[in-house]
């Protein structure tokens, strides 16, 4: 990470990832392991009109938003509280684009990672 954005360039990013998660949720995909290491840029870091979503390995197709998902894919300080307590859905993908976004206007971590790696 390159620290933190200025905020009409944090807000261009969120609003192109947002609408990316839109259309995987409108088409029943669940991303569930969303993290700016799967967000990928054009070749001018500051142009988010080529902003992707990538890294789906983790995704699952649930079309019906009432069953949650209990699969826990996702241990990182990204993840939903949802997905950690193994009762999730949909959903825990905009948790996780809430982190990106305060990373990208603060450059910090908005929690500490407990996990020993």
């Amino acid at each position: 990470m390159r620290g933190r954005f200025k905020e009409s360039l944090a807000r261009k990013c969120m609003i192109k990832m947002l609408s990316a998660l839109s259309h995987c949720h409108t088409s029943g995909i669940i991303h569930r392991n969303l993290n700016p290491k799967n967000i990928m840029l054009g070749p001018k870091k500051t142009n988010f009109e080529q902003l992707k979503i990538v890294g789906f390995g983790s995704a699952e197709h649930h079309q019906n938003s009432d069953r949650l998902l209990t699969e826990m894919v996702d241990f990182s300080f990204y993840a939903a509280p949802e997905v950690l307590n193994g009762h999730y859905n949909n959903k825990c993908d905009i948790w996780s684009a809430g982190v990106i976004s305060y990373i990208l206007l603060t450059g910090l971590l908005p929690f500490e990672d407990h996990i020993d790696q």
